[in-house]
């Protein structure tokens, strides 16, 4: 079983919006369960978003960026969006407790990861395979010194820079986020396999396929039992 993160840029403020659209429940999705939509939890909040409003979350952190000063480019990235989740049979039989406890690792890590950088993680648990949305801010703090007749002084700035969030970080974040999953018995995927990162969109059907044919597999299993048992 594998231990999956997957993330994504979020280059404007439409795509923020379209975001917290789908992660807050906002819009009608055919991959949703929305019996279960009620499960969905907010776990990690710190900006304060209001969940019935999908612009909330681009206004929020537009007012952090300007109360640090920060000006915005052209080219930004505004935010990161990290999707963490594992190998469908993992959640097979788990309690809400234990899920519960699994997505409280996982924000711890993140936590130890971005630290004041993370500003929202959404349980959901109304699609096949529980997962967490993490959404992350990229902005950076830099120290300029300067001389003049007091001497040497410094000045603290802010800007927006995701250089950090290259392959080679992501290779080593997987590393790492694998690394923290081992107590629950999860392991990392191939690292330096030739497979492309693919979309969150492609993501989601990819797992979605997969739990299909886990559980093909697992009624298979079962009607060999009961016939060889016959």
């Amino acid at each position: 079983m594998y231990a999956i993160l997957r993330t994504k840029k979020l280059k404007n403020r439409s795509h923020i919006t379209q975001a917290s659209e789908h992660n807050l429940r906002l819009r009608n999705q055919s991959n949703i369960d929305s019996g279960r939509s009620h499960l969905n939890k907010i776990l990690f909040n710190p900006l304060g978003i209001d969940q019935n409003d999908a612009s909330s979350f681009q206004k929020k952190l537009t007012e952090h960026y300007l109360s640090l000063g920060v000006k915005e480019k052209q080219n930004n990235t505004l935010a990161f969006e990290y999707v963490a989740t594992a190998s469908p049979e993992f959640f097979k039989n788990k309690s809400e407790v234990e899920i519960n406890n699994w997505a409280s690792d996982q924000i711890k890590f993140m936590k130890n990861e971005f630290g004041d950088q993370l500003k929202l993680a959404v349980l959901h648990l109304d699609e096949k395979t529980p997962h967490l949305h993490f959404f992350v801010s990229t902005e950076v703090e830099s120290v300029k010194k300067y001389k003049n007749r007091y001497g040497i002084c410094e000045k603290k700035t802010w800007s927006l820079n995701s250089e950090k969030i290259n392959p080679d970080y992501l290779v080593e974040l997987q590393t790492k986020f694998a690394q923290n999953n081992k107590k629950w018995g999860l392991i990392r995927g191939v690292k330096g396999s030739r497979l492309k990162h693919v979309p969150l969109k492609v993501f989601y059907k990819m797992v979605d396929r997969i739990t299909v044919v886990v559980n093909k597999d697992v009624a298979s299993s079962h009607a060999a039992s009961i016939s060889s048992s016959a």
